[in-house]
């Protein structure tokens, strides 16, 4: 879990009211939080203890302290007064080891080189394009040249159909005229041998 600020969250507090529900939540070892399942991991017991606010020990209250002197919540025991006027003077601060201007150049020079494998790679990609483009220029010429050929085979067989055509009509021709050969000698044959044989 996170929370607004993005951060993970280590501990989270509930307040039961039911040591029941406690205890099933510590043997499944699991709770589950708006349809997401989180394991749980460690149980600590909330504790009360009794500090002074006198003298900032544990275990009585202010009105039960025993010490003379009230102690400070910040510094506890230690009230020592400090003079401020025999401390030495502090050193004045060095310069910059640096140049300014060495480091505008140190950050130009990083700026160039990231600028120079953008270069590089662009570079690269350009020529893997323009291989693409050269591959793909070819690919056409040849598909053209198929198209071409197939264009031509066609064409052959346009002019093979119209040639067997002609062949098949001319067939045809020959068909009816020898139909009309057979119905004019076969005939008058045939009906000459039906009347020998009758008589």
């Amino acid at each position: 879990m996170k929370n607004k600020f993005s951060n993970d969250i280590k501990m989270v507090k509930f307040e039961m009211t039911s040591a029941k529900a406690r205890d099933d939540l510590l043997n499944n070892k699991l709770v589950y939080v708006n349809y997401i399942c989180y394991e749980i991991e460690e149980y600590i017991t909330p504790v009360n203890v009794l500090i002074c606010s006198k003298c900032c020990s544990i275990g009585h209250y202010r009105r039960q302290c025993t010490e003379q002197e009230e102690t400070s919540d910040i510094a506890n025991n230690n009230k020592s007064q400090h003079i401020h006027n025999n401390f030495p003077r502090t050193v004045a601060p060095w310069a910059p080891s640096s140049n300014p201007m060495d480091l505008k150049l140190s950050t130009l020079i990083s700026g160039l080189s990231q600028v120079n494998e953008t270069l590089s790679k662009l570079c690269v990609t350009n020529q893997g394009f323009q291989q693409f483009m050269i591959e793909k220029n070819e690919n056409d010429i040849r598909i053209n040249n198929e198209i071409d050929d197939l264009k031509s085979v066609n064409n052959k067989m346009d002019q093979d159909v119209i040639v067997l055509n002609e062949k098949v009509n001319d067939l045809d021709k020959l068909m009816k005229s020898n139909d009309g050969i057979f119905k004019q000698f076969l005939f008058p044959m045939l009906d000459d041998i039906l009347k020998f044989i009758d008589t």
